[in-house]
Formats: C-alpha cells, structure tokens, sequence
C-alpha cells in the first residue's frame, strides 16, 4: 500500500516563495536637502526690491512651530543668515485625486531645507547661495529662488525651473556661480512704474511699499508664496 508523503517532506521552498509573494517590499524612504534663498539688499526693509527676504521671512514665521528646526543665525560660512526646517511626505498635506501629494508613488520621504539670506548688496547673491549649496551639498536643481519681478503686477506670481535672468540682477549673480541657470525661481510681482527710464524704475523698486500693498502681500501674496514653495519641495522630492 502507497503511503502519502508526509507535510514535512515537501520541499520548504514552496513555503519559502509563498511568504515572499505575501510580503511587501519594503517602503523606500528617500532624504534630500533643498535650499530656498530669498534676495535683497541688506538693511532696506520693507522696499520693493526686499520682497524676497520679506516673502522667506514670512515663510520662517509661518513654519516657527512646525517644520522649523533653527531659527535665524548669521553664519560667517555662507555669508548670510540661515535658518533649517525638516519636512516629511505626511507633513503635507494637499490633495491630489484624493491622495497626499507625495505619497502617491507609495513611498516616502524626509526633506532637510536650508533657509538662506544673503547678506549684503544684491548684485552679489550669487556669492552667498554658492556658499550655501556647497556648505550643506545641494545642486543649482535643488535651489529655490524668491526674488522681485517688475513684469509682474502686485500680487501676481509666477514658478520657473530655469530660464535667463531677465535682467535682474541677483539672478545673474547666481548664475554667474552656479554657472547654469536651471535653478528655481520663485517671482513675486512688485508691478514696473509708468515710465521706462532706468533713473526711474532705479528709484521705483528702492520705495517702499505703500499701507495697501503690504496688506496685500500679508494677506495674499505670502500665503500664496507658502503653497508654491510647499509644492515645490514635493515636485523636488519627487524628481528622478
């Protein structure tokens, strides 16, 4: 009489491949550090060519009791003031199809950002958010610009990922040490005055803002500026 094969002598491989079938694979967590700099002339507050420093400076306030690890703290390394916040995938929390926005790939991540404002003339930016990139190992692609846009009005803005400077010339001082342009740039309207004289838009984006435009720009402009930059460093994260 034949006699069935005992359990124990089937082959553990078939168990074995089993378990592997029904087990995920493990989540892939992902870190990466992303720089935002925002530009402007050191010791002009509240003039419209500062819409940059004033835009992270809300940003840092926004985030103080959140994401933010650092508050702000001259460093003689970069050149500028830094600040560093941490976010992770669950942090944010906008939807997308009903999904959170960067977690729809099913994996996630954590991300270090450094807050930068360089000191000193404008023209010179470029020489602080160099410093920076290289100080925490950031490339141009991972750099986030906020800057004055005279060919946008008050209120309006505008995310590019690269382009020329446009004239602007903190953008060019950043280019000039990157040596690219593909780099971030988020461009916050400050409006161009009637005339094109160069004495006079000069003149125009060292004024500063009138009573009505600062409201706007609290209760319009820096929320708004809040969002992109939130989508930005998802878009970043989520880059191959």
């Amino acid at each position: 009489m034949n006699r069935l094969p005992s359990a124990s002598r089937f082959p553990r491989t078939l168990t074995t491949a089993a378990h592997a079938i029904e087990t995920p694979p493990p989540a892939i967590h992902r870190h990466k550090t992303l720089l935002i700099a925002g530009l402007g002339n050191t010791g002009m507050p509240n003039t419209r060519h500062n819409v940059g420093f004033a835009a992270i400076d809300a940003y840092h306030s926004s985030i103080s009791q959140t994401n933010l690890e650092s508050k702000w703290t001259m460093s003689r390394n970069v050149h500028g003031q830094v600040a560093l916040a941490r976010f992770t995938s669950k942090d944010l929390v906008a939807r997308k199809k009903g999904a959170a926005v960067g977690q729809e790939s099913g994996d996630d991540w954590t991300a270090r950002v450094v807050l930068l404002k360089p000191k000193g003339f404008m023209n010179l930016s470029g020489v602080s958010v160099a410093k920076g990139a290289r100080e925490y190992s950031i490339k141009p692609a991972d750099t986030l610009i906020l800057h004055d846009e005279l060919e946008k009005k008050l209120g309006s803005m505008g995310l590019k990922l690269s382009g020329s400077h446009g004239g602007h010339n903190g953008l060019r001082s950043i280019q000039t040490t990157f040596h690219t342009d593909a780099f971030g740039r988020l461009r916050i309207g400050i409006g161009r005055p009637a005339s094109k004289d160069k004495e006079v838009v000069a003149r125009y984006v060292l004024e500063r803002f009138h009573l009505d435009e600062e409201e706007m720009l609290e209760e319009e402009v820096y929320p708004a500026v809040e969002k992109m930059i939130r989508d930005w460093i998802v878009q970043r994260m989520n880059a191959k």
